[in-house]
């Protein structure tokens, strides 16, 4: 692995432990799969990706400032909702 690269993975991995960005993980992982209880996966996705960006862009104007390492952490954690409905359906 090149040194940008190896610079960008552990600059990602600091980020990623602060726990705001476990909080953006987390609420996203947990608004998809509430969600998908109720809707199906497609309006779920779209509903949980949206609040992440409406929560940034209220940030930008009346917050700390727009996040693109919110926006990641809201990704992951969709993307582990998505794998785990996915990991239920092979079971269920």
């Amino acid at each position: 692995m090149s040194i940008e690269w190896q610079s960008l993975v552990r600059r990602m991995q600091d980020r990623m432990q602060e726990e705001d960005k476990q909080q953006h993980f987390l609420y996203s992982l947990g608004i998809l799969l509430l969600s998908y209880c109720v809707f199906s996966l497609i309006f779920s996705l779209i509903v949980t990706l949206l609040i992440g960006l409406g929560k940034e862009i209220w940030d930008h104007y009346y917050g700390t400032g727009f996040c693109w390492w919110d926006l990641l952490a809201n990704v992951l954690g969709i993307f582990t909702g998505l794998l785990l409905i996915g990991g239920f359906k092979v079971v269920l």
